[in-house]
């Protein structure tokens, strides 16, 4: 079955894997048990975890006792920041196709395209981990 929204891999390792890492904190959790929890590849968990390391969003320590534990606070760390991590900068800038002008003279989809962006930009930048930390 098809979706209309259609987040790839990574982003979604990464909305789920600093979620968990934001739910143990101030402890650690390694690649491993995330990739364990939310069944995906080991491999491919550490690849993501690694970049956001180099962005500052976890610290990773090794060891036994290792693994990611977050640099920054919940609050601060939105679902569009983990989405523009992966997947760059989301530009709301109509065409689909870049051009200036539609070959149609009208575009097909006229402002829909920017108004469904916009509002997921929107609702992206509006949760933040603190959000989905369990209250105990």
């Amino acid at each position: 079955m098809s979706r209309i929204v259609n987040l790839s891999e990574s982003v979604l390792i990464g909305l789920h894997g600093l979620t968990l890492i934001a739910q143990k904190s101030p402890g650690t959790i390694n690649s491993k048990e995330i990739a364990r929890i939310i069944g995906a590849n080991e491999n491919t968990v550490a690849k993501v975890m690694q970049i956001f390391s180099k962005k500052g969003f976890v610290n990773s320590s090794r060891g036994s006792s290792g693994g990611f534990s977050l640099a920054k606070s919940p609050k601060e760390i939105s679902f569009l920041d983990i989405y523009e991590t992966i997947e760059g900068k989301l530009k709301i800038d109509g065409c689909p196709f870049h051009n200036n002008v539609c070959v149609f003279g009208d575009c097909l989809f006229g402002d829909f395209i920017n108004t469904i962006s916009l509002e997921f930009k929107t609702k992206f930048g509006e949760k933040t981990l603190a959000d989905y930390i369990r209250r105990r």
